[in-house]
């Protein structure tokens, strides 16, 4: 599988030689006065958002934010955070999104590590994050201020900022070594999402913001909706899990919607008529379990319900499968077809394609792949390699990790990984990472972590060594510092020593089996 769909520039009116900024920009010129983003009380029209955003990056300008200086945003779901998102990019920077629920300390080393040169937030995200190097603007002050002001020159944005090859934001992702990963996407991989092939997304629509911005399915859910000229309702974290969500979606005339795949399936098991009103229903970050979509196409269904897969490392999205049926025990959903612009390769361990229906690793090829990962050239080497199948000089692959076959229909159906990384409620999760935070308690020799099935439900559950004991409390302490908390193992057994198999290595298989004893903390 390795056709690509042309990109064509003109069905949208964007270049991928242009930045975010420029087409931003054109879209306020085109519609002033329609309504681009809505947060409670709180209504812009795409002139006052772009002219906001622009006076908010002059002054990160005057602060330094040029030539991709890092920007670290701490905020939750909120119409500053969108238009502090604006700001950066129109600056000139790269935003580094960091979710406000993670631990003090994880915070703090990713701002440190991904090198901020300045810190947005409100006052208690900024206090949290204190340091030398650090300098934080606080919103709420910042924008008040900048609402209040007359006609100025700041109005247009800054000049300078051109280019779909600059920088537009380091994601950080789960990472074996314990450390997480800083995966570096540009502008042009995010403009390219506005024109994906399998449906039309214009001003018409209106879609919706309820994913964090730490995570890349928000990346989905802002940008295509502002730079389609549509638009976006932010829903905050009570009212996303409340019975009244229908009720929401209905009364601000939202016809998108995009969930991670484990809050779908919430709405599926209690609520699976709530999408009735909607035109595109939007789900990915794990597998979709064909029982939950058989409810919802069996009740009130949204007139398209579309499974969607991508790694952050190609800019959120790079394949798409409409659920319109499924077949009589069905097991799997497929992932789908490449959407426009990207290449996907099937192949064995020599790069070799596989044949039709074979399992193989998925290598993801054309437009959207990552610049790479910081500070990481070794393994941004192993990750994204040369294109053997491109014409094009200098095109590359990433390869995923995840194992796939195609079906007779071409399309693509998911079957496993490679290695030890996971995905839980939508969040990419390195196995590794949490093994190698335990082993840094005093008390901990080795740890392993595994995922444990129940039903239709998964769980993360650790294994670590204590010739001298543990106990639960300082365990659980010690991760709580450490890692967020959909990375926390639900039970912990401690055990003398971990078992281990006759080549020397943990015994896996034993642990999975139950066999190895201990108690749980």
């Amino acid at each position: 599988m390795s056709a690509a769909k042309p990109w064509d520039e003109t069905r949208m009116g964007l270049a991928l030689g242009t930045s975010l900024g420029e087409v931003l920009a054109a879209r306020a010129h085109a519609r002033p006065d329609s309504v681009a983003l809505v947060h409670g009380e709180q209504v812009y029209t795409y002139v006052e958002l772009d002219r906001l955003a622009n006076r908010l990056a002059h002054r990160l300008r005057a602060r330094g934010v040029v030539d991709e200086a890092r920007v670290g945003i701490c905020l939750e779901r909120s119409s500053a955070l969108v238009i502090a998102l604006m700001a950066v990019v129109k600056a000139g920077g790269a935003y580094v999104p960091l979710d406000p629920s993670y631990p003090d300390d994880r915070l703090r080393y990713m701002c440190e590590d991904a090198g901020c040169a300045l810190l947005l937030g409100r006052a208690q995200e900024l206090a949290r994050l204190g340091g030398e190097r650090a300098r934080g603007v606080d919103l709420d002050v910042e924008l008040r201020e900048l609402e209040g002001l007359g006609p100025s020159p700041d109005d247009q944005a800054p000049g300078g900022v051109e280019g779909g090859e600059r920088l537009a934001y380091v994601m950080y992702t789960s990472g074996s070594t314990g450390r997480p990963k800083r995966v570096m996407i540009t502008h042009r991989g995010v403009l390219r999402l506005v024109d994906h092939g399998l449906f039309e997304f214009g001003p018409e629509d209106v879609a919706t913001q309820v994913i964090n911005a730490s995570f890349d399915g928000s990346t989905w859910e802002i940008w295509p909706t502002l730079l389609s000229g549509a638009a976006l309702v932010i829903i905050d974290r009570p009212r996303v899990m409340s019975p009244t969500l229908p009720h929401t979606l209905f009364a601000h005339g939202v016809t998108s919607l995009t969930l991670p795949t484990a809050l779908f399936n919430y709405f599926a098991d209690e609520l699976p008529n709530a999408f009735s009103s909607l035109r595109y229903v939007i789900f990915g970050g794990e597998a979709a379990d064909p029982a939950r979509l058989a409810r919802v196409l069996a009740s009130d269904p949204p007139e398209r319900l579309v499974n969607v897969y991508g790694p952050t490392e190609t800019t959120v999205i790079c394949a798409m499968h409409e659920v319109g049926s499924l077949e009589p025990g069905a097991t799997r959903v497929p992932i789908g077809h490449a959407v426009r612009g990207i290449t996907l390769h099937v192949l064995d361990k020599d790069l070799a394609r596989v044949g039709d229906g074979e399992p193989g690793e998925l290598y993801v090829g054309g437009v959207g792949l990552a610049r790479g990962y910081q500070g990481a050239p070794g393994l941004t080497a192993a990750r994204f390699l040369p294109d053997p199948f491109s014409a094009e000089p200098g095109h590359r692959m990433y390869r995923s990790g995840d194992i796939v076959r195609q079906l007779p229909s071409g399309a693509l159906e998911f079957l496993g990984r490679v290695d030890d990384q996971v995905k839980l409620r939508g969040v990419r999760i390195e196995l590794g990472e949490i093994e190698a935070v335990l082993r840094e308690h005093p008390a901990v020799v080795d740890a392993v972590v595994l995922v444990r099935e129940e039903g239709m439900t998964k769980r993360l559950v650790a294994y670590v060594g204590a010739p001298g004991g543990a106990e639960e409390r300082g365990l659980r302490e010690h991760l709580k510092g450490r890692l967020p908390e959909a990375m926390h193992p639900s039970t912990i057994t401690v055990l003398p020593r971990l078992p281990v198999s006759p080549n020397g290595k943990v015994d896996r298989a034993a642990l999975r089996r139950g066999e190895a004893g201990g108690t749980s903390a």
